[in-house]
């Protein structure tokens, strides 16, 4: 798995037990020196301080054996990097969602996908990668590996589609732009700033709360956005008008399963149920899995 050296770095000022650093390739560094050349061969353990003298030659990543304590570790420590799955499945399950994403692509746009937050590794070869980490797997791809997984493997996996736009229309000529703005800030606290009664609510496991947020506050900026970014849920907070509609249908356009909740009004005393509430509508498929 690739991971970036400064990341690597971050695990070692740790001082984490269990953590061993075997390239996948070998890694050789040339300097202005010859003599002064550095070489490491693929397989065999990096010793820790040594990985400081790869960062000061400008060796930006580093190709690394996966095991799931690294990768676990990764989770924690460097989270706007490496994400917790969004689910484990099994062979089957994966072989069903890669199967109806494939068909629903074909109806629109946008195109989902998933990838594996592992590495499956030849069986002939165990520093050779039949699927990378976080390696994108369309239906093409997924049907020449699947003979070489084993079929009672239970994956992990992650979605492509990730986090909310909060949309807010503050250009708005009518009606109170005091009250629009308030609205807009509410939304965003309630997703960021849990109250001790709603920390136990988790939106999904991959979402970061901050940094899977995206505020929209022009109707004209809703379509680009979810293109860019992605997300898996759109929370407008406002009684719907003409503009509203508009921005909505283009997305609709481009996505005829994207996902729409209005929160018009936000109750301080029912903020666990709102909560309930986006997590459900998030989590909710507009098309079924055969």
């Amino acid at each position: 798995m690739i991971i970036p050296i400064d990341d690597i770095l971050k695990l070692i000022s740790e001082d984490l037990s269990g953590l061993r650093f075997l390239p996948i390739n070998n890694i050789e560094i040339k300097t202005s020196d010859k003599k002064n050349d550095l070489y490491w061969e693929k397989g065999k353990v990096i010793p820790k301080e040594q990985i400081y003298e790869i960062k000061k030659q400008g060796v930006p990543e580093i190709d690394l054996y996966y095991t799931r304590p690294l990768y676990e570790y990764l989770c924690t420590f460097c989270p706007d990097h490496f994400r917790i799955p969004s689910a484990v499945k099994t062979f089957i399950e994966i072989d069903k969602i890669i199967n109806t994403f494939e068909a629903i692509n074909r109806t629109t746009k946008r195109k989902r996908t998933i990838s594996i937050l592992k590495e499956i590794y030849d069986r002939t070869n165990d520093l050779d990668p039949l699927i990378k980490y976080n390696e994108v797997l369309d239906f093409r791809k997924w049907n020449l590996l699947k003979r070489d997984i084993k079929k009672d493997s239970n994956l992990p996996i992650l979605y492509n589609e990730i986090g909310i736009i909060i949309f807010v229309d503050l250009t708005r000529k009518t009606g109170n732009y005091i009250d629009r703005f308030k609205k807009n800030a509410d939304l965003c606290a309630l997703l960021t700033l849990r109250k001790s009664d709603c920390s136990e609510i988790q939106i999904c496991p991959e979402f970061n709360a901050m940094t899977d947020i995206w505020a929209v506050n022009e109707p004209n900026k809703l379509f680009d956005t979810y293109v860019e970014k992605n997300p898996r849920l759109i929370i407008l907070g406002d009684t719907i008008d003409d503009k509203y509609k508009a921005a909505l249908l283009e997305v609709k356009r481009y996505d005829k399963y994207a996902r729409f909740i209005v929160i018009n009004d936000i109750n301080p005393s029912e903020t666990k149920t709102l909560l309930e509430k986006i997590k459900k509508i998030y989590n909710t498929d507009n098309f079924k899995f055969e």
